[in-house]
């Protein structure tokens, strides 16, 4: 008899976890949240707290992060700032999956141990399911009646003007986090190499595979309005684009072949142009550093780290293609009322109302055994058209003629990047 009523007990504590499992349902903007218990906490008057201890008292702001993600710890000072300002009004609440060790270490380091907010760590078996994403840094803002308010990715909206709106109850016409700019999405994993050192926050990087929540093909590099810092972020780029950008990419005299001007000495297994399919040379980059010229060289030495190669750049002779003018008459300067742009039609490059500079990128794309360079002069709208005829060059002439324009083989001392195993 007694074993059975354990047995029973253990049936029904089973079958409560099961419901209380099924009953987290995530969160969307205009619910109420329920009772979430926030079992460890840190930095907190104690070990752990619930969320609606907070309601009725502040508004609150939960800012998931994690130590790998660059905005995230470079907007530590900015939350920490906002929550001194508005310190009876709102209750901003870090939330991380990491553990004690990680965060602590973190908030150890020089540049962070002045900033203490309530964190809440291990978060992901609750509160991540009430508030799930996909992308970092991302808040949810609540109100102080316990209504959800806005969740949106990042802390660029941490503004006064916003901050007063969540404060008093109005309305807050925020972009949710699942539509946010791609430029602001940052993978959440997994992570090929981490740049940080917990006791110095001098820069911080870290790269990451292909990740198909975000855009592909992106460039940014400016100064972070919000901290101060110079970024650099690159999302789903080739392999080899990265390692330019960090040597050449914000530097557009330097012509740019992947099949030419890049030398691969080294065995790693990505291509030097984009699996479009599989994307399994295709990775992500984000670094801060205090200039633009020490996040570059953040960025090259946390590449060549995370993939073991040595990279750099050197002059060597390269087979060049160049594009001159052919005569006085310029034809290729002939308007159009066609569309405007670069298109390939029936075998032919087209070029209406298009650009000398378009047509040299655009060719240096395609072509695997010349770098292409234009010479010719001319910086404004142009219309012609011609076969790409790289192996039948004269052929190639013989189109281009009658635009008063022509291509040139010649050899030229180029600059070249050069990746080497380490």
């Amino acid at each position: 008899m007694k074993t059975k009523y354990i047995y029973i007990l253990i049936l029904f504590a089973n079958f409560s976890l099961s419901t209380l499992a099924q009953e987290i349902k995530p969160l969307k903007i205009g619910d109420t949240i329920p009772s979430i218990a926030l079992k460890e906490m840190l930095f907190y008057t104690k070990p752990s707290a619930n969320l609606r201890d907070f309601v009725g008292k502040k508004a609150i702001i939960i800012d998931f992060f994690e130590t790998y993600c660059a905005p995230c710890l470079a907007a530590i000072p900015h939350l920490d700032t906002t929550q001194r300002r508005y310190e009876k009004d709102l209750q901003v609440i870090m939330a991380t999956g990491q553990d004690r060790k990680i965060i602590t270490d973190l908030f150890q380091a020089e540049r962070f141990k002045q900033h203490k907010m309530p964190i809440v760590i291990n978060t992901r078996r609750i509160l991540y399911k009430y508030f799930p994403f996909n992308i970092i840094p991302f808040q949810a803002w609540i109100d102080k009646n316990g209504v959800v308010k806005a969740m949106v990715s990042g802390s660029q909206f941490m503004k006064d003007k916003y901050l007063k709106d969540l404060i008093s109850g109005e309305r807050l016409n925020l972009p949710t986090a699942s539509n946010v700019p791609a430029s602001e999405a940052i993978p959440t994993d997994p992570l090929v190499y981490n740049n940080f050192n917990p006791k110095i926050f001098l820069n911080y990087s870290y790269v990451s595979k292909y990740d198909d929540q975000i855009k592909s093909g992106r460039i940014q590099a400016s100064k972070d309005e919000l901290t101060g810092l110079f970024r650099i972020k690159l999302q789903n780029m080739g392999f080899v684009d990265h390692f330019w950008t960090a040597h050449f990419g914000l530097d557009d005299s330097v012509k740019y072949n992947r099949s030419v001007t890049v030398v691969r000495d080294d065995t790693k297994p990505f291509a030097s142009k984009p699996d479009v399919i599989n994307h399994a040379n295709s990775f992500c980059y984000d670094g801060y550093a205090f200039n633009r010229d020490v996040a570059l060289k953040v960025m090259r030495n946390t590449l060549d780290a995370a993939f073991a190669v040595k990279s750099y750049s050197e002059r060597r002779s390269v087979k060049c293609l160049v594009i001159k003018e052919l005569g006085e008459h310029k034809s290729y300067q002939l308007k159009t009322d066609k569309r405007n742009g670069l298109y390939k039609e029936k075998g032919y490059y087209i070029l209406d109302n298009s650009s000398f500079r378009a047509l040299e990128v655009y060719l240096n794309v395609a072509s695997d055994d010349y770098l292409v360079l234009n010479e010719v002069p001319y910086k404004g709208k142009v219309n012609f058209k011609f076969r790409w005829l790289p192996n039948d060059i004269e052929q190639m002439n013989e189109d281009l003629k009658h635009y008063d324009l022509q291509m040139v083989e010649e050899e030229r001392m180029e600059t070249v990047l050069v990746l080497k195993d380490n």
